[in-house]
């Protein structure tokens, strides 16, 4: 990263912990220390953290119906995280992908996980929302 030292960075992590199981208790600590491990690097830079969206659900198309949860449960946790940083004066901000796809799933969710042309357009979107008043 200082190589090129951007201004921001965008991350949406944690959906690859919960797909596996993997050790969910610690995720938010595991993010904590990579938002840490940023901005030892980069200081000054602005860091944008998406709650990552839902899965589909569909027990009819095999999906694991409750890795939704588990990825409710660690998005739950990412505020806290978010305003740790903000609190002790690092320049952080929070986006949630995971309400505006919530609510229409079975439209906007290729597969389990994956967005379809119509979920990138809603993560573009909430992306930018955030994004906008900085530009």
């Amino acid at each position: 990263m200082p190589k090129f030292t951007p201004h921001i960075v965008l991350l949406m992590i944690g959906t690859n912990d919960a797909i596996d199981n993997y050790d969910m208790a610690n995720a938010p600590a595991r993010l904590d220390a990579l938002i840490g491990s940023i901005y030892t690097q980069l200081p000054n830079v602005l860091i944008v953290v998406a709650q990552p969206v839902p899965s589909r659900g569909d027990a009819n198309k095999g999906d694991d119906t409750t890795l939704s949860a588990r990825i409710k449960t660690f998005n739950d946790a990412i505020p806290a995280v978010i305003k740790a940083r903000a609190d002790a004066g690092k320049h952080i901000l929070l986006v949630d992908m995971y309400t505006p796809f919530n609510a229409n799933k079975a439209n906007l969710i290729e597969d389990q996980w994956h967005p379809n042309l119509a979920g990138y357009v809603v993560l573009g979107t909430q992306w930018y929302s955030v994004l906008k008043p900085l530009l």
